[in-house]
C-alpha cells in the first residue's frame, strides 16, 4: 500500500487548493507504480478545474471524456483505494473523492468516539464531515477537529445535552473552519448560555456577573467569524417555539441578518421582525395576523414563505409591493391561482430572485413581468418558459425542483441560460439518441395481477428456452399505490399499463414523460452505454437544485435477490420527499426515480421500496 510521505501532505494541506502540489502527487504515485491512482488525480483536479469555473450551459468538449474516464477508474479501483484509506465503509458512506483524494465523509451509522477519532487521523485531507456521534465524548471533544486543517464544513449530530459557549472555544483557533452544525437534545445554544448568565447574575455579584457577561461577550466575538451554527443566532438564528430570552440575545447581535423561525408567537415575530437589521425572513409556518404583524416592515431584501396557507393572506400582496429593497422572494405559491400574492408585485424594478414551490406552464405567466428578474425558479419548470423570454429582459438563471423530461432538458441546455440542473446533465445529454430509444417500454402490473413467473437462474453458460427467458422490465404496484384514472393511456382497461416512453402517462401537454401514480410521480429511463461511461453515483443522485444539494446520504440495499443489485438512494426535505434506485449493468444503466410530498412519509417509503424492490432487469442488461 503506497501511503503519501508526509512532506506531500503537508504541501497539500499547505494549499489545497493549488493543482500544482497534487500533480506532484500523482507523479510519486507513478514512481511507486499505481498509474490509475496518479490518472485519477489528474483527471479529477481537471474536473474541479471545470466545475469550480461554474461553465453556463456549454460543458467544455472534453468534459465528457474526462468523467467517463473517472468513472472507469473508479470502476477499476476504488475498493481497492478505500481499502487502502483503511476506512470503515460500514460506518462512512459514501466517501466522497475531491482532486484525486477522500474529502467529504458521510457516515450512516451511529459512531462511538474511539472509532471518530481514529477517523480523522486516516483522513488528512478531510473537508467536510456529517456523522453521528454516539456519547460518551470528552469534555474537550471538539477540539480533536483542530488537526483537520483543511477541514470547512462540519455537521455533527449527538445525544447528549445542549452545548456550552465553552466548548466552541477551541474552534477558534481552526484555521478554515466556517460552518459548524450541532444537532443536540435540549434548548438552543443561545438558551444555555443566556440562562447560564442569568443564574450567575442571581447567584454572585454584580461584578462577578460583569465578568461573566464579559467573558461570554469576548467569546461570541471570536466565534463570530468561524461559527455559523443552526442554534448560535451569529449570522443566522433558527429557533423554534422562540422564548423571550432569546428575543433579548437577539437585539444585542448586531451581525444577525437572518432569522428562520417555526411555531412563534405574534408577539415575538412582531419584536424581531422589527429590528432594523435583520434583512431576511423565513417562516416555516404561517400566522394569520402575518400582515399585520409585518405592517410597519420595508427592511427586507430577502422574504421566504414556506407554508402553503400564505396564498390566502388577505393583504399580504400589497404589503410585499411596499418593500422597496425586496430581492429576493421565495413562497409556496403559484402564479395564475385564484386571490395571488404576487399580482401587486407585478412590474417590480428591484426583484431579482423569484422562487416558486409550486409548478409553472404557459398559462400561468400570462400577464406577468418582472423587468429585473435574474433568477426565476420552481417545483416543476418545463422549457415552454423560453416562450416568455419577454416578460424577464434580464433573465439568467432557471431551476426547476423536479426532474424533467429529457427533451425539456435538452432544449433549456441549449438554450443561453444556466439551468444549474441540465448543465450538469450535459454529460448525459450527450449520449441520448434523438429517438428516444433509451427509455424503457415499461409494463405496469396491478396489485392484485398475476405477472409472469421468472425463469429460474441458470449457469452463465446454459441457455434458457425461449418459454422460460426472463420477461421484459416490469413493475408490480404495492398496495395502496395505483395509476392515476385520467393518467392511464385510452386503450388501458385495467390495471396493467404500458408505459411506453412514457408517453402514455401525461397530465398535461407539458409533461407527457412521466407516470403519475397517486400521490406520486414515477419516473424510469435507460441508457444503453458500456460499463464505465456513466458516472453511477451522478446518475443516482440526479443533478442538484435549490433545495437539494449535491452531498447526499448513503445508498440502501432493497432486495438481495434483485440483480443486478440496486443502489437506491433516499431523501425528506421539508414538503419534498423522495427516492431514486440505480441499476448498473455490463450493457446499460436503469434508473428509477420516485418522488411526492411528505404526508405519510413512513408509509410511501415503505411502498415506493416494495416497487423498486419488485423490479425485474431485462435479461442480459
Amino acid at each position: 500500500m503506497a501511503v503519501l510521505p508526509p512532506e506531500l501532505i503537508d504541501a497539500i494541506l499547505a494549499r489545497p487548493d493549488d493543482d500544482a502540489v497534487r500533480l506532484m502527487a500523482a507523479d510519486w504515485y507513478i514512481e511507486q507504480g499505481d498509474a490509475d491512482r496518479a490518472e485519477f488525480i489528474r483527471v479529477q483536479c481537471e474536473l474541479a478545474k471545470i466545475r469550480e469555473a461554474n461553465v453556463r450551459v456549454k460543458r467544455p468538449k472534453n468534459y465528457s471524456e474526462l468523467t467517463s474516464r473517472e468513472a472507469e477508474l473508479w470502476q477499476l479501483n476504488g475498493n481497492r483505494w478505500l481499502a487502502e484509506s483503511e476506512l470503515n465503509t460500514a460506518i462512512f458512506s459514501p466517501v466522497q473523492f475531491w482532486r484525486g483524494f477522500p474529502t467529504y465523509l458521510f457516515g450512516i451509522l451511529p459512531v462511538n468516539w474511539d472509532s471518530f477519532t481514529a477517523m480523522l487521523t486516516r483522513v488528512p485531507f478531510l473537508r467536510f464531515l456529517a456523522v453521528q456521534i454516539t456519547p460518551p465524548v470528552p469534555p474537550d471533544w471538539l477540539a480533536v477537529l483542530l488537526p483537520c486543517r483543511d477541514l470547512r464544513t462540519v455537521h455533527l449530530a449527538i445525544n447528549r445535552p445542549p452545548l456550552e459557549w465553552e466548548e466552541l472555544q477551541p474552534l477558534t483557533q481552526h484555521p478554515r473552519l466556517t460552518d459548524i452544525q450541532v444537532a443536540h437534545q435540549g434548548r438552543s445554544l443561545i438558551s444555555s448560555a443566556n440562562r447560564r448568565r442569568l443564574n450567575s447574575q442571581r447567584e454572585k455579584t454584580q461584578e462577578h456577573s460583569t465578568d461573566e457577561s464579559g467573558r461570554l461577550s469576548d467569546l461570541r466575538a471570536r466565534l463570530r467569524p468561524v461559527v455559523r451554527t443552526s442554534v448560535s443566532g451569529l449570522d443566522t438564528m433558527s429557533i423554534s417555539h422562540i422564548p423571550r430570552q432569546e428575543i433579548n440575545i437577539a437585539r444585542s447581535l448586531t451581525t444577525l441578518r437572518r432569522v428562520r423561525l417555526f411555531r412563534c408567537s405574534a408577539t415575538n415575530l412582531r419584536s424581531l421582525a422589527q429590528l432594523p437589521q435583520i434583512e431576511s425572513l423565513e417562516l416555516l409556518e404561517y400566522p394569520p395576523e402575518l400582515p399585520e404583524i409585518l405592517a410597519n416592515c420595508t427592511q427586507f431584501r430577502e422574504l421566504h414563505f414556506l407554508d402553503h396557507r400564505v396564498s390566502h393572506a388577505p393583504g399580504l400582496g400589497e404589503w410585499l409591493a411596499r418593500q422597496e429593497r425586496l430581492e429576493i422572494l421565495n413562497i409556496q405559491m403559484p402564479i395564475g391561482t385564484p386571490g395571488t400574492v404576487l399580482r401587486p408585485l407585478n412590474h417590480s424594478r428591484t426583484l431579482r430572485v423569484l422562487r416558486l414551490l409550486d409548478w409553472i406552464d404557459a398559462t400561468r405567466l400570462a400577464g406577468f413581468h418582472f423587468p429585473e428578474l435574474r433568477e426565476l425558479a420552481a417545483r416543476i419548470l418545463p422549457e415552454t418558459i423560453l416562450e416568455h423570454r419577454s416578460q424577464f429582459p434580464k433573465l439568467e438563471t432557471l431551476s426547476s425542483l423536479m426532474p424533467t423530461s429529457i427533451e425539456s432538458a435538452q432544449r433549456l441546455a441549449q438554450s443561453n441560460l444556466f439551468v444549474p440542473e441540465y448543465a450538469s446533465m450535459q454529460a448525459m445529454l450527450d449520449l441520448v439518441p434523438p429517438d428516444r430509444s433509451h427509455l424503457v417500454e415499461l409494463p405496469l402490473f396491478g396489485p392484485n395481477e398475476p405477472r409472469p413467473a421468472t425463469a429460474p437462474r441458470r449457469g452463465a453458460k446454459a441457455k434458457s428456452p425461449a418459454e422460460d427467458a426472463i420477461p421484459t422490465l416490469s413493475l408490480q404496484l404495492p398496495n395502496g399505490l395505483e395509476a392515476i384514472p385520467d393518467a392511464k393511456s385510452p386503450s388501458a382497461t385495467s390495471g396493467v399499463v404500458t408505459l411506453a416512453g412514457w408517453r402514455e402517462f401525461g397530465t398535461t401537454h407539458e409533461w407527457p414523460d412521466c407516470c403519475i401514480l397517486h400521490p406520486t410521480r414515477i419516473w424510469l429511463e435507460r441508457i444503453e452505454t458500456p460499463l464505465g461511461v456513466m458516472n453511477a453515483r451522478d446518475w443516482l443522485t440526479g443533478p442538484p437544485t435549490p433545495f437539494v444539494g449535491a452531498n447526499w446520504s448513503a445508498f440502501i440495499k432493497v432486495n438481495e435477490s434483485v440483480r443486478p443489485e440496486p443502489r437506491v438512494l433516499r431523501w425528506d426535505l421539508q414538503e419534498f420527499c423522495g427516492i431514486r434506485a440505480v441499476w448498473m449493468g455490463k450493457q446499460s444503466v436503469l434508473r428509477l426515480m420516485a418522488e411526492f410530498s411528505n404526508y405519510r412519509i413512513a408509509d410511501w417509503y415503505r411502498r415506493i421500496l416494495d416497487l423498486i424492490a419488485s423490479v425485474r432487469p431485462p435479461q442480459g442488461m
